[in-house]
């Protein structure tokens, strides 16, 4: 069932989905298994099954992934499928705790491959974090596939860690490879924030799993997770209150990111686009967004922004189209439910 978005699998027979999620797309209820995709359907591989070459940068091209209800056969030849990349899987071979604010920037600044950095659930840690090494997770102390199986949101906060950044920076910045981040709560309190979450260029094999990814209700936030290199992953999160009164204001802004990248079971709520690829201007053709899944989302917008609403706060954000494209190529849009598009006065 979809229970997330209000709709079950007797609705949605038609569209090709049952009770076991959408296998004729290549995908099902716990996610998305990259690298076990073939022209026909799913493999029955787990969705966290260690691959010889996950998460390496020399792991070779990526799977197609096929259009809901599609299989190889039925496409022109012409079409060009987009690829998904392999999931992050960074060795683990030592616990370090980070029991306070201190303790996670000593951590950071001197972790070694294999590190899993734990953070302690209901802290809040308030600085503006760099991860500059690579071959690491992040993630809240005993949060894991068994504690927290699908897509988080608010009412999992108690039970996360808590970054959280005041100034001019992203609360968290990722620059390394082969990284996992999960189960946290990443905020912003500034005035005017930048992207809550930013990969850079120089990062790639990049795993975001459930993250509870917010501004507040009366600041301007730019972007909630940016990304800007390439075999990147964000799944079962919830990012929401991204809004601001000029520039860009997406839930997830794809940049300079190139590709191949997966946008998968999220729940996106910004009142700019949920999903935005490329500029305006025109990009690099290895820095344009390409081999692009955006897949199983709910993308939709808090009725607190919308003046005709009996919930209407006070503030009307302007709005943009649910999801954009300025540029990319071979981008997959399937299975998303997209609600409240409405045009800013």
């Amino acid at each position: 069932t979809l229970d997330a978005f209000g709709l079950d699998a007797s609705g949605l027979d038609a569209s090709g989905l049952d009770a076991s999620g959408l296998d004729a797309s290549g995908l099902d209820a716990s996610g998305l298994e990259v690298g076990a995709l073939d022209a026909g359907a799913l493999d029955a591989t787990p969705l966290d099954a260690p691959s010889p070459d996950a998460g390496r940068p020399d792991a070779g091209p990526a799977m197609p992934l096929l259009p809901l209800g599609c299989t190889r056969g039925a496409l022109p030849s012409s079409v060009s499928l987009p690829m998904v990349p392999m999931v992050a899987t960074p060795p683990e071979t030592r616990i370090v705790s980070a029991i306070d604010t201190d303790a996670l920037t000593m951590a950071l600044a001197t972790a070694m491959p294999g590190d899993v950095i734990e953070l302690e659930p209901g802290v809040t840690y308030r600085s503006a974090y760099v991860v500059s090494r690579g071959d690491v997770t992040l993630r809240t102390r005993g949060i894991d596939d068994v504690a927290l199986p699908t897509r988080i949101g608010p009412a999992d906060a108690p039970s996360l860690a808590r970054i959280v950044t005041g100034g001019a920076l992203s609360s968290l910045t990722i620059d390394a490879s082969n990284v996992r981040v999960s189960g946290l709560e990443i905020a912003t309190d500034a005035l005017d924030a930048p992207a809550i979450v930013r990969t850079t260029p120089g990062s790639s094999d990049i795993l975001l799993d459930r993250l509870y990814v917010h501004g507040s209700p009366l600041r301007n936030v730019r972007a909630g997770i940016e990304i800007d290199g390439p075999r990147t992953t964000v799944r079962r999160s919830d990012v929401r209150e991204i809004h601001a009164m000029a520039g860009p204001r997406p839930a997830i802004l794809l940049f300079t990111c190139g590709g191949p990248i997966a946008i998968v079971d999220n729940h996106l709520e910004a009142a700019g686009e949920g999903v935005v690829l490329g500029t305006e201007n025109a990009l690099t053709a290895a820095s344009s967004p390409h081999d692009v899944a955006i897949c199983q989302n709910h993308v939709t917008r808090s009725l607190t922004w919308y003046p005709l609403d009996a919930s209407y706060a006070g503030i009307e954000w302007p709005t943009g189209p649910l999801i954009g494209l300025y540029n990319g190529e071979r981008v997959l849009v399937a299975g998303n439910v997209l609600e409240r598009a409405w045009e800013s006065a």
